[in-house]
């Protein structure tokens, strides 16, 4: 591997595995090459040598050197290796990216799931935290705590209307039973006035029992009077019990039904979902309008459709009606009501493990001038079967 030589001054060799003194060629820093002849039985020939001369204290001078071919062969194979290292970290390094890439997405669609389910009303919903402590999960636990406050906050403000729909429904009932009681005794130019007051105090009593109605389907109480219930049935019930006074009001209501489908919930309270759903339908459709009526069952999941074509809602509100006793500006003052139709649509939706979208209705009334609204509410179906024969 190595090779050296030491000279006196006059370069004559004393020592060393080189014959004699090479004449070289200086590099920079010091390093010096020169080439030197080997004789083997088969040839002779010569090589590149790399090394470096110093000058002893009484005037000797040594030479160390090696095979330049050694030297290129480990740069190479240095080179080489910086290569294969490069290559092999840029591939771990991608694969390790895409594995934690990877767990980030999952991480964030899980959260993305929570958030969607909070935003569909269901604020029980908290977001996973997981015993890593990072900081995703960090943003999730404030979150969480966010979320706890504000279903504080919104319990707070639905007792205190429950509180005061329950403590205010009795004294309301008292006074309506005295004004009844009073209109029988009134003159004649007073009936008039009494028939009035009986008409606000039942409004104001139905009022109350909304709010009382709507706050027993959020708490999930209803559930223990759950049944097999044939929805077809009530769906058909609704819509011929309306179709007189769609008739009178000039309406075309038509009606797509399944046959006979169960599901397991309170009947009571699905009727009068489908109730407040055709009555809105009813009352904000104009004179000459057609209501769709459709219920259908496609892969175990319940859908009734209440489609009209009157001035429809504007989709930025579409969120906004199902809160309590919010009423668009547009219907204020022109058709009667209280805010609370909607709500309690969608609490019995929810209750019974399902729930309610809002759309135009140009899907149901093509060439409409107005856009319509149209409510679609699914349900996952009970464990029995289920006839898709649709009837018009």
């Amino acid at each position: 591997r190595y090779f050296f030589v030491l000279a006196n001054e006059h370069k004559k060799v004393l020592a060393g595995n080189l014959a004699s003194w090479p004449a070289f060629n200086n590099y920079v820093d010091g390093w010096l090459r020169f080439r030197r002849g080997f004789f083997h039985w088969s040839d002779s020939h010569a090589q590149e040598f790399v090394g470096r001369s110093t000058q002893l204290s009484n005037g000797y001078q040594i030479l160390v050197a090696r095979n330049y071919e050694d030297v290129g062969q480990r740069i190479e194979l240095m080179a080489t290796m910086l290569v294969y290292t490069t290559i092999v970290t840029v591939i771990l390094g991608v694969i390790g990216g895409a594995f934690i890439s990877a767990a980030m997405i999952r991480r964030i669609d899980s959260l993305n799931q929570s958030i969607a389910a909070i935003m569909h009303g269901n604020l029980s919903e908290r977001l996973t935290v997981t015993s890593r402590g990072g900081e995703i999960d960090q943003l999730a636990a404030q979150l969480n705590i966010m979320l706890d406050r504000i279903q504080s906050s919104m319990d707070d403000v639905r007792q205190v209307s429950d509180s005061i729909a329950h403590d205010l429904r009795t004294p309301l009932t008292r006074l309506r039973n005295k004004l009844s009681m009073l209109q029988a005794q009134a003159t004649p130019e007073n009936k008039d006035l009494y028939r009035e007051m009986l008409l606000e105090s039942d409004q104001l009593l139905s009022i109350f029992s909304s709010l009382l109605r709507i706050a027993q389907v959020e708490a999930g109480s209803k559930k223990s009077n759950f049944t097999d219930v044939d929805i077809t049935k009530i769906f058909v019930d609704v819509v011929e019990l309306y179709e007189p006074l769609a008739s009178v009001n000039g309406l075309t209501l038509d009606m797509r039904r399944a046959d006979q489908c169960h599901i397991q919930g309170d009947k009571d309270l699905l009727f009068q979902m489908l109730v407040n759903l055709m009555d809105n339908a009813i009352k904000y459709t104009p004179e000459g309008g057609s209501i769709a009526t459709e219920l259908t069952v496609l892969d175990d999941v319940l859908s009734i459709v209440f489609a009209d074509n009157g001035p429809g809602i504007p989709e930025a509100k579409y969120s906004k009606v199902f809160q309590r006793f919010y009423r668009v500006e547009e219907s204020r003052g022109i058709q009667p009501g209280n805010g609370l139709g909607l709500s309690l649509v969608q609490g019995v939706a929810l209750l019974h493990g399902g729930k309610i979208t809002l759309s135009d209705g140009t899907a149901y009334h093509a060439g409409s001038i107005t856009p319509g609204l149209q409510v679609t509410i699914e349900i996952p179906l009970a464990a029995s079967g289920t006839s898709l024969h649709a009837q018009g």
